[in-house]
């Protein structure tokens, strides 16, 4: 008997749930998602996730000071989804916790909350289906406009157990995209998650009639829904008891290609420096 087959959004299946641990004992949990550039998969997530530390104050975010020195993540191993396979990934190359396997921002280093891992060799080895989010035909790379509906994919909940989809919730573009909130490649959104949502892909969504910006009759309008990946959220800003609770913080795609394009390993949070 054949199984069922079940029809997913891509961007469901390119992103994942990531359980932190330093040395064996759980930390938190976190989303991440693959994205394509030059034809290799990285995983994408915000250097908060895998550094322990707020990336503005750079204090430790867990109560007992702890450092993720790995990271789990499970994938499909086929497109029925109900076998699964689960890796765990050392978050450093050496055992003394010195050099870091994630790639940081080339100019602002982890003052702009993305990592991007190289990740195509850890997919083949654990032979399993691992779509990346821009894989999807259906995206188009469109300029973002404030007031642009968006969803942040991700996973809100501790243990998702073997329901391995995300939430998706409902954003708004709350800041002019063409303008870089504190001279950083960052938007606000106007959304309220929970901080498993860190990591998570932002994809913008339009329906009706999409022109050109200025709009104009060009023979290139799309009539539907059109898509586009806006970035990586890592969270919201301010003081949770005002306004800042429901602002949001995403970081641009450009940000992610510059990483990806400096392959620029990021420092230690372990042995910080100056300049982390």
């Amino acid at each position: 008997m054949e199984k069922n087959i079940l029809v997913v959004d891509h961007a469901s299946c390119a992103t994942h749930q990531i359980q932190l641990y330093f040395e064996g004992k759980h930390v938190s949990s976190a989303t991440a998602f693959l994205y394509r550039h030059g034809g290799k998969r990285f995983l994408i997530t915000n250097w908060h996730n895998f550094s322990g530390k707020n990336a503005e104050t750079g204090e430790c975010i867990s109560e007992t000071a702890a450092i993720p020195d790995e990271f789990r993540i499970v994938f499909r191993t086929d497109n029925t989804f109900s076998n699964l396979r689960g890796i765990a990934f050392d978050l450093y190359k050496d055992a003394d916790r010195t050099q870091p396997e994630w790639y940081e921002h080339p100019i602002h280093g982890s003052k702009v909350d993305v990592v991007a891992v190289p990740f195509e060799d850890a997919i083949a080895d654990a032979a399993v289906e691992a779509p990346a989010i821009n894989d999807d035909a259906e995206l188009r790379d469109l300029d973002l406009r404030a007031s642009d509906d968006a969803f942040v994919i991700g996973f809100p909940f501790v243990d998702a157990g073997r329901h391995v989809f995300p939430v998706w919730k409902r954003a708004t573009i709350a800041s002019e995209p063409a303008v870089d909130v504190n001279s950083l490649p960052l938007t606000y959104i106007d959304t309220a998650t929970r901080p498993g949502f860190s990591g998570a892909p932002v994809l913008m969504r339009r329906i009706g009639v999409h022109f050109a910006y200025p709009p104009k009759l060009t023979g290139t309008e799309v009539i539907g829904e059109v898509r586009s990946l806006a970035g990586v959220y890592s969270g919201r800003t301010g003081d949770l008891r005002d306004i800042g609770g429901q602002i949001g913080m995403m970081w641009k795609k450009t940000a992610i290609d510059q990483i990806i394009e400096a392959e620029k390993f990021g420092n230690s949070p372990h042995w910080p420096t100056d300049s982390s």
